[in-house]
């Protein structure tokens, strides 16, 4: 509906449209008709449901079938500031409207999304799907809470594993690696409070995301052998796969999943694409000059990034496809608070796996900086290769990388 965006209840609230074409066009992502004998717990769910998506606005004195009933309450506005400061937790602030009509009168409440929640109702937490308002999964809430940086889903625990699902000896090693710390020796501190302090593992004994994603182990005694980090995380593996031309259809040459904790899933990856990539030459007097195509610190950042800043909320893995022209890393997730495309070209970063970060930035896969996406695009336009593109949307970021020519 032209009528209602984001955008117009951010900086517009005049009404976009006439009042009969909103009517026409009905309830939708951004629009909700109530009459004026509404319950103040249902007017409190519809809000808080905007706040949590994507804004909108609740007309009161208009039917569900679209007639005006108008509304003659003349404490109106009092009525919508009381429910939505006492029956929305936390208190929320809607922008308030009375539309004057020959004969009538309604109410526009205006709610724009609110990234200070997630609001809830009566201990209910509620989202805005299409035309209706309806209580979020247990997904979508870890996703609003993560949004509004009250919990970082990388810090949530996985009930069914413990440390003997940690890989011991890579976490032995990255103690002695980034602080010098033996933690083989008998003065120092214990292994699972050691765990416990650094987030890996949490106090109740089961390991967190951040613990799994980073020193999950291969458990070789199993046949087919399985990795603990896919095992209790299944997302957390990539999808990769190499096509013979520049389009899905085209024939597939290669297929794997891979698995492993996430530094272990860059090595491999970075690899496997290296190993498949056409290596383009020139002649030059006499000798074949070979050029390189995609330099390998640039896919590795890629690779890093992915796996580093990717959603480990949502049910979908990584998914690397190679085609003749170019690479595409799609990574599961929108880009976080206040980050755009446009600001991650020129070194902006808010993260959305801060406790991740750290430990890839320790084991000195990235700088923490957000100096990445730069350097990628510097180091391509030096390849003369066609600009590459980060490509947004709410559910995913998708980088393309272009080759560089033959000559």
């Amino acid at each position: 509906m032209a009528a209602f965006t984001i955008a117009a209840f951010a900086v517009d609230l005049s009404i976009m449209e006439t009042l009969n074409n909103i009517i026409k066009n009905g309830e939708n992502s951004f629009v909700e008709f109530k009459e004026e004998r509404i319950h103040p717990e249902s007017l409190a769910k519809e809000m808080a449901a905007f706040a949590n998506t994507a804004g909108g606005a609740v007309f009161i004195g208009i039917n569900d079938d679209g007639s005006v009933g108008g509304t003659t309450r003349p404490d109106l506005e009092e009525w919508v500031f009381n429910i939505a400061r006492n029956n929305i937790k936390p208190a929320l602030l809607p922008l308030f409207e009375m539309i004057v009509l020959p004969d009538k009168k309604i109410a526009r409440v205006i709610v724009n999304k609110d990234v200070s929640g997630p609001f809830s109702v009566a201990g209910k937490y509620y989202i805005r799907a299409g035309s209706t308002s309806r209580e979020c999964s247990k997904e979508e809430l870890g996703r609003l809470f993560q949004r509004s940086r009250q919990v970082y889903f990388e810090e949530t625990p996985i009930y069914e594993a413990d440390e003997t699902h940690l890989d011991r000896e890579k976490i032995q090693e990255y103690f002695k690696q980034v602080y010098e710390y033996d933690i083989t020796r008998e003065d120092t501190t214990p292994f699972t409070a050691l765990l416990q302090n650094s987030g890996i593992l949490l106090k109740e004994g089961m390991v967190s995301v951040v613990g799994l994603v980073l020193f999950g182990k291969r458990n070789g005694n199993n046949v087919p052998p399985i990795h603990y980090t896919q095992k209790f995380l299944p997302q957390s593996g990539v999808a990769y796969a190499h096509y013979a031309g520049r389009e899905m259809a085209d024939e597939l040459l290669d297929s794997v999943h891979f698995e492993g904790a996430a530094p272990d899933l860059v090595e491999k990856l970075t690899e496997k694409v290296l190993l498949r990539l056409a290596t383009p030459s020139k002649i030059e007097g006499l000798k074949r000059e070979e050029k390189i195509a995609l330099p390998r610190k640039v896919l590795r950042e890629a690779l890093v990034n992915a796996v580093t800043h990717r959603d480990y909320s949502l049910q979908s893995k990584i998914r690397i496809f190679q085609f003749d022209d170019r690479l595409e890393v799609i990574s599961p997730g929108g880009l976080p608070n206040s980050v755009t495309v446009e600001k991650m070209k020129v070194s902006y970063s808010i993260h959305r796996n801060p406790l991740i970060v750290k430990f890839m930035e320790n084991l000195r896969y990235l700088d923490g900086l957000g100096r990445g996406v730069p350097m990628i695009f510097r180091e391509m336009k030096r390849l003369q290769t066609p600009s590459p593109e980060i490509i947004v949307d709410d559910s995913q970021v998708k980088l393309v990388l272009y080759f560089a020519p033959a000559a």
